[in-house]
């Protein structure tokens, strides 16, 4: 059980800072008015704790983020679980002879294209910036972060200015779910004599960052990294000029920061829980209930502890399964979380149509300090003489522990589990990172211990790209330059990742999921701590702006923005 005394200190951190954040500057932002009448206001602040890096498929951004500036062939409306055409009119279908399944195992698929689309700088859109965009993510010099689904594409072409002709390399289920990281749109006419000039040099481009020109509802106006963006309506946009003006992006990398910001009205949304568990209470009572606005709680991911695929102590199934025994979750979600969440055995959430029968079958890991000594001993492991756990070849079981500096609730749960492994006889060092460095390729997936990481391996929803999430051929390595999401290093779902892959019928897919989920369990490449419970505000006045419901990059609360509107 966990000492009282370190459940005492967690709190006093937690709600020492909290009340230090509420003291926090509350002073408008420049050329943003605050105060409760929304009425008169033609822009909206959002904050947000992740820091863009650019604008470009290889650069850091946010699925909550992208469809401000970004318009792709589909986007995913989340409430109601449907792929919407964007740039295209529809979707391609078997009935509609746009989806050819071809006798050698290849398959077709034509997508016909909208014909009012413009680039910002009043350009004209047309299918030669796909197909542009696709060579340029499957450039090796390029290193794309999102290359899975376009590097399974044989051939892009554009017939004519509005029609996209894609030739797949094999069977593909997921055609159709071509958001940005399927299929990430470059304007040819601003980008393609640079590229063709010198590629080395060609991801330091201004355009990604500076000199951004997107398609979407909104343009960049300025982008000040660590500080924020300007996005300004797109008066052009092919579905109607967006109803809000002006939007500013605010990155506010502090917590407790975030909700002075939000009991001040200074900005109008967060998202990403940028106030974090403990500060969302505070802002519950104080600022919703006084009608300010609504706070909102959903279980859209995963927590995990993520043991380095690239340290041999974790290749011991035994080794991973006796970390998972020894942490009392349950006590972690009522005392540190406030009971808002649950404890997962898979990545499936309890909203999901799977979860019942994943439920009945999953190999679960209760609180079992006692089995975790006997799994560890098992695998070669006993106590020194100072009471550290060595193994045969005398190496002290010594971790490094990482997760993202700020994040107030992930820190707190951080110094638990480590005190958890302690009494088992581990020792470790907290070597926690800003989010910024931590998202560098040099950082991403190369953590020797353990990292207090999220979902860094993705999820297994309906609509996740699984094959790009969790099949070995995408484990960050040096020669993928570290930006493969397989940060886990799981290899044991190849075979069912790879049958899932070209499976067409959505019965047999929902049941491969399934099986998938259920390996994943018993191989445990990661130890699932907690359902993230998503922390959103949405100010009073802001309409149409609903919180997401899952995770991955096809969902984005901003998939309609250009529809948000203003009382």
């Amino acid at each position: 059980m966990m000492p009282r005394a370190l459940w005492r200190s967690v709190a006093v951190v937690l709600c020492g800072g909290l009340l230090a954040g509420c003291v926090a500057d509350q002073t408008p932002a420049p050329d943003e008015p605050a105060g409760p009448d929304a009425t008169a206001r033609k822009s909206i602040t959002i904050a947000m704790n992740r820091e863009p890096t650019g604008f470009g498929p290889h650069q850091t951004t946010d699925s909550n983020l992208t469809p401000v500036f970004l318009a792709t062939l589909i986007r995913y409306k989340v409430w109601d679980n449907v792929l919407e055409p964007w740039l295209a009119t529809e979707l391609p279908a078997t009935e509609r002879g746009t989806w050819t399944v071809l006798p050698d195992g290849r398959m077709e698929t034509t997508w016909r294209l909208r014909t009012d689309v413009t680039w910002h700088d009043g350009t004209p859109f047309s299918a030669s910036d796909l197909v542009f965009g696709w060579q340029v993510v499957l450039d090796p010099q390029f290193a794309a972060m999102e290359a899975g689904i376009p590097s399974r594409m044989e051939s892009v072409t554009a017939p004519d200015e509005h029609t996209l002709h894609i030739v797949w390399k094999e069977i593909f289920p997921d055609a159709n779910l071509l958001v940005r990281g399927g299929l990430t749109p470059l304007p040819r006419h601003l980008l393609e004599t640079d590229y063709r000039d010198d590629v080395t040099t060609f991801a330091a481009h201004p355009y990604f960052t500076t000199d951004y020109v997107g398609n979407g509802p909104y343009r960049v106006s300025s982008f000040e990294p660590g500080v924020g963006i300007r996005f300004d309506a797109f008066p052009a946009y092919f579905l109607g000029p967006p109803t809000i003006d002006t939007i500013h992006y605010k990155i506010v990398a502090d917590q407790n920061t975030a909700l002075a910001q939000v009991l001040a009205n200074e900005v109008d949304i967060t998202m990403r829980s940028a106030i974090g568990l403990e500060p969302s209470l505070t802002a519950k009572e104080r600022w919703e209930s006084a009608g300010e606005g609504t706070v909102h709680h959903v279980q859209t991911g995963w927590s995990n502890v993520g043991p380095s695929w690239r340290n041999p102590w974790f290749d011991d199934v035994r080794v991973r399964q006796a970390l998972l025994h020894a942490i009392d979750r349950q006590a972690i979600v009522q005392n540190v979380l406030f009971g808002l969440t649950t404890v997962p055995d898979t990545k499936i959430r309890p909203s999901d149509p799977l979860f019942p029968e994943v439920d009945r079958r999953v190999m679960k890991y209760p609180y079992d300090p006692n089995r975790a000594r006997q799994l560890l001993t098992e695998a070669g492991w006993s106590p020194g003489p100072d009471g550290i756990l060595v193994n045969g070849r005398g190496e002290r079981f010594s971790l490094d522990a990482r997760a993202t500096t700020g994040e107030r609730d992930t820190e707190a749960v951080q110094a638990i589990v480590l005190d958890y492994w302690k009494t088992l006889g581990m020792e470790s060092q907290v070597n926690n990172l800003p989010r910024r460095t931590a998202d560098l390729p040099e950082n991403m997936g190369q953590w020797t211990g353990v990292c207090f990481c999220g979902a860094a391996g993705g999820s297994l929803e309906p609509n996740d790209p699984m094959l790009t999430d969790w099949h070995s051929r995408f484990i960050p390595t040096e020669e993928n330059r570290w930006v493969g999401d397989n940060q886990e290093g799981w290899r044991g779902g190849d075979t069912l990742l790879e049958q899932w892959a070209v499976e067409l019928d959505r019965a047999m897919r929902e049941q491969l999921r399934l099986e998938v989920a259920l390996r994943w369990a018993e191989d445990l490449p990661a130890l699932p701590l907690y359902f993230n419970t998503e922390i959103t505000t949405v100010r009073t006045g802001i309409l149409n702006a609903p919180p997401r419901l899952g995770s991955g990059g096809a969902n984005a609360m901003t998939w309609n923005i250009e529809q948000w509107n203003l009382e």
